[in-house]
């Protein structure tokens, strides 16, 4: 994998990993900035001061992935009980976080098929599958998936879908 340093993020990749930060009450300051070379496009990675890292595709302006640092991940960490948010909010968020990436999402949720998932009420992992395009019999279908824990906090946000056209 090639990597190189290079320039601080610009504008309009700021606003796209701004989204991010709305689900966060710490303002974040990204500490580095790389270019990976990786499955066919050039990915932007990032990382902030809260440890989160960030993948971003300029090619087609959209965050591809972004995770939580390890320690969020923790069962230590669970949310008290008193933190729990009601799952619809928390479905509300992932949908929020991906129209905000993905502008007019929330108005196509009928085109995908959604499936939810929960690790002992602590993780809450939100997916949507693109299952209108034809693909080869094993091909899984592309999709988008925000993982939550229960007070709210992202984990992981992977978005496989296709870009789409401007």
């Amino acid at each position: 994998m090639q990597k190189t340093r290079d320039a601080p993020p610009t504008a309009a990749t700021t606003d796209m990993l701004d989204a991010f930060r709305a689900l966060s009450p710490q303002s974040r300051a990204f500490t580095h900035h790389e270019r990976d070379a990786h499955a066919d496009s050039l990915l932007e990675r990032f990382s902030d001061d809260e440890g989160y890292t960030y993948w971003f595709d300029p090619r087609h302006g959209a965050i591809a992935r972004a995770e939580a640092p390890a320690r969020d991940h923790q069962t230590s960490h669970a949310p008290r009980p008193e933190n729990r948010l009601p799952v619809i909010l928390l479905r509300d968020r992932a949908v929020a976080l991906i129209d905000r990436q993905r502008a007019g999402f929330r108005d196509a949720l009928s085109t995908f098929h959604p499936y939810e998932g929960n690790e002992k009420r602590n993780v809450y992992r939100f997916r949507w599958e693109d299952c209108g395009t034809p693909l080869a019999e094993s091909a899984a279908p592309p999709y988008i998936e925000v993982t939550l824990r229960a007070d709210g906090l992202l984990l992981e946000y992977v978005n496989c879908l296709a870009p789409r056209d401007a």
